[in-house]
């Protein structure tokens, strides 16, 4: 949900999407806001 926020507000998603970092439960998801700016988001990860 809030990724999707990001994008309509403008934000690209750099990669795949949320990227699982081996060996832990957190998830990275890295974003180019509008002004250029590079943003990692950082997280755990979601368990399906």
């Amino acid at each position: 949900a809030a990724l999707e926020r990001l994008k309509k507000a403008g934000v690209k998603v750099l990669g795949k999407g949320p990227a699982l970092i081996p060996g832990t439960k957190v998830a990275l998801t890295v974003v180019k806001d509008p002004d250029g700016n590079f943003v990692e988001l950082v997280g755990p990860a979601d368990h399906q």
